[in-house]
């Protein structure tokens, strides 16, 4: 769903922050709103092993990037 969200809305190759896909004006009303961080992450590990994201760690979750291929 995230990666299908980034498609649509044009985010491919661009990277965002954690903190922008949980609590960003762009994903509200998208079933991640508000997503516990964690979770967040894990989901977006799972996009990573698959090939269609990489992770930017940061000094936290909310600085932590990730960049969705399309």
């Amino acid at each position: 769903m995230i990666h299908q969200w980034a498609t649509d809305r044009g985010f491919c190759n661009t990277v965002l922050t954690l903190y922008e896909l949980a609590n960003g004006d762009d994903t509200v009303g998208q079933e991640f709103y508000n997503l516990d961080p964690a979770t967040l992450r894990r989901s977006l590990e799972v996009l990573q092993s698959q090939g269609r994201a990489q992770l930017f760690v940061g000094s936290s979750d909310d600085d932590t990037g990730v960049k969705i291929f399309p």
